[in-house]
């Protein structure tokens, strides 16, 4: 017993010994490979790839200033906490607290309006952001890259789809998404105008419903012959009087409905939607694989003479697709008369233009052929969006920002039916504390018949 009791003594030095040393390798291992994971469904502790090549587009020190009060304790730890996980990227962002109470005049010149507003200072320019959400804040970094005031003009005046409109039509989810990257937003009509304003970044003339007058198409044409930028987003049917400035542009809008069979494999019972799961190979389209959908769209063709543009198709139609010149009515079929896909829809123009004193600059046109695609009804679909923003950064030349919009996170609410429900309760409340229960009864049966 002797022998037994001094042999217990010695393998439980032993199994103490391993067990410090386990813990100590483990201790230094943890010391030396740091590696977080985030295993919540929204992933709310990880940075999006979006946010992470946004930081890695910022080469200067940036600082995060936050106007929060010392008593709102859980806004100053939520902050902390997401700008903790940009810090992981981007080490040297220096985050500093100001009580608005202690501050007053600061606040009033700096037009703090929220407690736990954060002002996001790079080099020169500042960002507030008033959300504590991830993509407020990769969004206002966003606005910092974008160099000056960006100012995008809609044409109105002819029924255009209106940029801050609620209605299915029209565009305002786009305009807000637009105005979140940093551009600014003003709406013009030309015929009671000068012409387009000297400091827009581009022009977007938004599917017109009205015919537009000659001096209206001029000022447009000269703007052009300036060296503006221009998107063009043309619908199926009449040309409005438009037709003049598309000749200019060496292009021909068809007018006739693109017919995608498409569309049904998707679930779509549509024969005009089109559906785009393969591009080019243009700057536009750089890491861009998202599938995007364009109702009612139509044919934008390149005329022969380029005038000096360098001139790109960077949107077709499916293979099997093709330009309906017939009514779209029953079983839709090719025809004859009809052009066989894949159908050009989309045609980018860039050349090189001088401003003066040897200096020059990329002007760039997108013509495409279908605005339904950014509507507030279509814009949530697959990569719409992702393509509305795309085509915007391309023709400001913010091509390092061209990528897809930051991807909400997932949903934060957990929605039970009432058996899932009734089996959880079950499971803690009987089955749970019966196993605890049993468990705790045949250990004290094991140890008191032994």
């Amino acid at each position: 017993m002797v022998k037994e009791s001094a042999w217990h003594r010695v393998s439980a030095t032993l199994v103490f010994i391993a067990v410090i040393f386990l813990a100590s390798v483990v201790y230094w291992l943890v010391l030396k490979w740091d590696r977080q994971f985030d295993w919540t469904q929204t992933q709310s502790n990880t940075l999006s790839a979006n946010s992470v090549a946004v930081l890695a587009k910022i080469d200067d020190p940036l600082s995060v200033t936050v106007y929060a009060r010392e008593k709102n304790i859980a806004v100053r730890q939520a902050i902390t906490q997401l700008v903790a996980r940009y810090r992981r990227f981007k080490p040297d962002i220096d985050l500093s607290f100001i009580d608005p109470d202690a501050q007053p005049q600061q606040v009033r010149d700096r037009n703090i309006e929220v407690d736990g507003e954060m002002v996001l200072t790079l080099g020169s320019r500042s960002e507030h952001v008033k959300s504590l959400r991830e993509q407020a804040f990769s969004n206002g970094l966003q606005r910092l890259l974008r160099q000056g005031d960006r100012w995008l003009v809609f044409a109105i005046g002819h029924g255009e789809r209106k940029s801050g409109g609620r209605t299915n039509h029209d565009l305002g989810n786009w305009g807000n998404e637009l105005k979140q990257q940093g551009f600014h937003i003003a709406n013009v009509n030309l015929s009671q105008s000068a012409g387009v304003p000297d400091n827009a970044a581009m022009l977007i003339i938004a599917g017109p419903q009205l015919s537009w007058l000659p001096g209206e198409v001029d000022h447009v044409i000269k703007y052009v012959e300036s060296g503006g930028n221009l998107l063009w987003l043309v619908e199926p049917g009449n040309d409005y009087g438009l037709a003049r400035l598309a000749k200019y542009l060496t292009l021909t809008i068809d007018g006739a409905t693109v017919v995608d069979p498409l569309a049904r494999l998707v679930g779509l019972d549509n024969p005009t939607f089109t559906v785009v799961a393969n591009y080019p190979d243009h700057p536009l389209w750089a890491k861009f694989e998202a599938t995007t959908l364009f109702p009612q769209v139509t044919a934008v063709m390149l005329q022969t003479d380029p005038k000096g543009w360098h001139r790109d198709i960077v949107l077709n139609s499916g293979d099997q697709s093709w330009l309906e010149r017939g009514d779209i009515a029953g079983n839709v079929r090719l025809g004859d008369a009809d052009l066989a896909g894949p159908v050009p829809i989309a045609v980018a123009l860039e050349r090189q233009f001088v401003l003066g004193a040897g200096h020059k600059k990329a002007q760039r046109i997108i013509v495409l052929g279908d605005g339904d695609f950014i509507s507030n009804q279509y814009i949530g679909n697959a990569g719409n969006l992702g393509l509305g923003l795309r085509l915007v950064n391309w023709l400001s030349a913010d091509d390092k920002l061209m990528s897809i919009p930051l991807v909400e996170r997932g949903d934060r609410e957990l929605n039970l039916s009432l058996l899932q429900s009734q089996l959880i309760a079950i499971g803690f409340l009987i089955v749970l504390p019966a196993l605890l229960l049993l468990t705790g009864g045949l250990i004290w049966w094991r140890r008191r018949r032994y």
